[in-house]
């Protein structure tokens, strides 16, 4: 190879690794500067000079505070788990009796709808009998014990709660069984409203469920239509510019939810987002960590809080707002007392674009709710510094009036930095629930758990979308190189990187040969740009699927990030290991049948390590035959037959493992 050609090969290789490091950087700069970085200790102040900090400020009474409750997750089932709809009723009872909220939001998988082998999916009708049914047991149950009204009870679908449904085929007996048991008339976009005498509070629902919606699992990402959705959306939140507060709520947490910039510019008029899907991922009992997270959108801040499952964890979520200042608690039915910290708010929940939050400089009383189905025997504060374990202010709160309890305070003694609040309840059963969270009064705050940021901020869509053209491209430039650019490779001492240099070589087997490497990359091709099956993703409707999304056949479109993360899954867990598993086969044929026995070759350690590779592939391969009847049971006979990403690949690896061993 002349100098010139080296010099271009050089060139080449270096601009593909600026190009590839670049959108790396770029890549983490997305996840990070959705951080929420520490409050500007004035931009409260600021903020609130707007509303001139108006009075009422928070003192002793029950005044200028409501609450509500939220739940999630509860997967209602035909087959498994019969002891979550007779929980559910008496969990709902409590609830009214206990805490009497203003609201109870259900936000989506009402239903399992899968079939006795937990793969498959569709609707049942037992299911949503249930769920209607244990709804109506709870009412009439708590109605006989509270001259009371009931709060209503507001739900909205989750992904499983479409799972083969088309809202659209008003002759569908699952869209009937399902609009016939749900508590709200089902809508894309719902809206609803709790007008205080201290102010409007506004709730804007959006279903992300895909329209229609296939069977498992290609549902698992939301989708927001914005020309089917968007000017009902602008409608609700332009009607409620004037509220004091606008919470949106949903089922899937918004970043698995494709959707355009529009949808996220008016999402910056919300102070928070509720919802649930992820269950207990990082927001288990055991588990200090939680998914709550900040999106930041044009000046503007909207706090997203998924809440853990019904499911499994039995949580549920109290929220109150004192004030025009949201706090909240996820707790586990019947643990009690539960304590609700309003006044000071929490430090790092705090959104100051939204709140009022330079009330708290002006109140008397540090305001707490407490719930318990017992009388509260005692409530015990104390307040320390961030940075210091020792106690500078404490008292014993008072009861005020239904569950608030009081205890006063001076806001000077506490007016620059970080504190501290720690609050013990215990009722008359001897049950006790120690609460504590920061506050500030001047905007100093603390950033969330980096990896519960990371989950919530990120869009889960683009970057899989990113890593699966990253590694798409990736492994076809690295095969156009060992294939015709090996001496460049050398000379820029590639080969000679420990382990590296070792893979590379290997591959380079692979890559030499025309029967092996040329079938693999008509298949990446294949997986980037072609259909890659076509399936029954309803019972009754057939849909092509692409690396992008769905075309259902009367020409649907549903984009998803989901199959870009099954691609990208696929390309580095499984095709990559696969292939450097067939180099090494190779390699070790080609050296015995040219008689270059090197040492290295026949040590016990290489042979031991071969052989392992060798089973871990094997088992690769049952886990993909594994995969493919798992797509049939999902979307049928055809999807097996027309499947180029998971059944075609197993007999292309299989030809090609036999070719390495007897070359």
């Amino acid at each position: 190879m002349s100098q010139e050609t080296f010099k271009a090969c050089a060139f080449y290789v270096l601009a593909a690794a600026i190009i590839v490091c670049s959108l790396t950087v770029n890549g983490l700069l997305a996840f990070l500067v959705s951080f929420r970085s520490p409050i500007n200790p004035n931009f409260g102040r600021t903020t609130n000079e707007r509303w001139k900090i108006e009075p009422p400020y928070p003192d002793d009474r029950l005044e200028n505070i409501f609450w509500f409750v939220q739940v999630t997750d509860l997967h209602i089932s035909e087959h498994v788990r019969p002891k979550i709809v007779p929980d559910l009723i008496e969990w709902c009872v409590q609830v009214h009796q206990v805490v009497k909220p203003q609201l109870i939001l259900a936000t989506g998988d009402l239903t399992d709808a899968k079939a006795t082998d937990q793969v498959s999916s569709f609707q049942h009708k037992l299911e949503w009998e249930r769920y209607n049914e244990a709804r109506k047991s709870c009412y009439q149950r708590a109605a006989l014990t509270s001259n009371e009204k009931l709060a209503p009870w507001i739900d909205i679908r989750g992904n499983h709660d479409s799972f083969d449904m088309d809202l659209q085929d008003a002759n569908s007996l699952s869209v009937s069984w399902f609009t016939h048991n749900v508590a709200s008339q089902p809508q894309n976009v719902s809206h609803l409203v709790i007008d205080k005498g201290f102010g409007r509070y506004s709730f804007i629902g959006v279903d992300f469920s895909p329209q229609p919606g296939p069977s498992r699992p290609l549902n698992f990402f939301g989708y927001y239509n914005q020309e089917r959705d968007g000017d009902k959306l602008s409608e609700f939140v332009e009607l409620e510019s004037r509220s004091n507060l606008t919470f949106f709520f949903g089922h899937h947490t918004l970043n698995v939810v494709t959707s355009s910039e529009k949808f996220l510019a008016t999402m910056k008029y919300g102070a928070v987002y509720l919802c649930g899907h992820l269950h207990a991922l990082l927001n288990n009992t055991k588990s200090t960590l939680r998914l709550y997270g900040y999106h930041h959108l044009k000046q503007s801040s909207l706090l997203e809080l998924e809440l853990a499952d019904f499911q499994g964890n039995r949580r549920f979520r109290i929220m109150a707002v004192d004030h025009d200042m949201l706090s909240f608690t996820d707790v586990s039915t019947n643990q009690w007392p539960v304590v609700v910290i309003t006044c000071p708010k929490h430090a790092q929940y705090a959104i100051p674009e939204k709140e009022r939050l330079e009330r708290m400089r002006y109140s008397t009383h540090i305001r707490m709710l407490v719930f318990s189905p017992s009388s509260i025997k005692s409530v015990s504060i104390s307040i320390r510094t961030r940075d210091s374990s020792n106690t500078i202010w404490e008292a014993e709160a008072v009861h005020s009036e239904g569950p608030l309890y009081v205890a006063k305070w001076d806001p000077a003694l506490f007016e620059t930095g970080l504190f501290i609040i720690h609050v013990i309840a215990e009722d008359s059963q001897g049950r006790k629930s120690e609460v504590e969270q920061p506050f500030s009064l001047d905007g100093s705050t603390e950033k969330l758990p980096f990896l519960s940021s990371l989950v919530i901020a990120s869009d889960l869509t683009r970057s899989a979308k990113f890593l699966f053209w990253t590694a798409h491209f990736a492994i076809l430039v690295l095969m156009f190189f060992l294939r015709f650019k090996t001496i460049a490779m050398k000379r820029l001492h590639l080969f000679n990187i420990p382990v590296v240099g070792n893979m590379l070589h290997k591959l380079w087997f692979y890559a030499q040969n025309g029967h092996l490497v040329k079938p693999f990359v008509l298949y990446q091709l294949l997986i980037a740009y072609a259909p890659w099956y076509i399936g029954a993703l309803l019972s009754n409707r057939y849909a092509v699927v692409f690396v992008n999304g769905v075309l259902f056949m009367d020409g649907t479109f549903i984009p998803s990030g989901l199959n870009y993360v099954f691609g990208a899954c696929h390309l580095l867990l499984f095709d990559i290991p696969i292939i450097y598993s067939i180099s090494s086969a190779l390699e070790r044929s080609i050296l015995r049948k040219s008689d270059l026995k090197l040492s290295c070759q026949h040590s016990s350690c290489e042979v031991v390590k071969y052989k392992v590779m060798m089973f871990i592939a094997f088992l690769m391969i049952i886990w993909q035959c594994h995969k493919s009847f798992e797509l049939f049971l999902n979307y049928g006979i055809l999807a097996i037959c027309t499947n180029v990403v998971e059944f075609y690949c197993i007999f292309m690896y299989v030809y090609q493992f036999y070719f390495a061993f007897h070359l």
